[in-house]
């Protein structure tokens, strides 16, 4: 559990809170007032004062396609080459190491609507995502696969790549973590990753 104190909180739903205390559980608000006793175990943070409100979300913007710090490699959001790029999807193009991602944490932003299209008049689907990577942290061996992916397969002809590729997305189905995320997914509950093959 974590316990912020002294904080200068906006609710959103409710007036402020000046000198305020936040009571978060598993990642989650459990409680917010002016003053909360630490429960036994708790970190507890003094804010100083300091402005804390929910995570700002981002409505319309390219990060993960227009990548910080790359030049035209990383300019996977406009395809000027047609006026309708109907076709064109953010979750094609997303690359989850583009510095934004912790820039925008850093500022605030939790949640980002992201996609193509500035120039077109038509420029593809948008997708929505959490900017902490909580999913990325809870496959281990799916994140593992995808960078041996990428290493193996940019030395290789297409074809010998898109083997390897179909090799190790198979080879995620024969894991612990995947029957452990199934199960908890139809169950409801929170999945435990071992990060180990189910023949090992």
């Amino acid at each position: 559990m974590l316990l912020i104190q002294n904080a200068y909180i906006k609710p959103i739903t409710g007036p402020d809170i000046p000198d305020g205390c936040l009571l978060a559980d598993g990642g989650r608000i459990a409680a917010i007032a002016p003053h909360i006793d630490p429960p036994e175990g708790c970190t507890v943070i003094d804010a100083g004062g300091r402005l804390l409100t929910p995570g700002c979300v981002e409505a319309h913007c390219h990060i993960g396609l227009d990548n910080e710090c790359l030049r035209w490699e990383g300019m996977d959001y406009n395809e000027v080459v047609e006026p309708l790029t109907p076709q064109l999807r953010a979750i094609d193009s997303i690359n989850p190491q583009d510095g934004a991602f912790p820039n925008g944490l850093r500022g605030g932003v939790t949640t980002a609507c992201t996609g193509p299209g500035s120039a077109n008049v038509v420029g593809g689907t948008f997708t929505v995502l959490k900017l902490a990577g909580k999913i990325a942290k809870n496959a281990p061996i799916a994140v593992r696969n995808c960078k041996k992916a990428m290493n193996d397969g940019i030395s290789l002809p297409i074809e010998k790549a898109v083997e390897v590729e179909e090799k190790l997305f198979g080879a995620c189905f024969e894991t612990h973590d995947q029957q452990e995320g199934m199960a908890c997914f139809l169950s409801r509950e929170k999945p435990k990753p071992k990060a180990v093959f189910t023949n090992n």
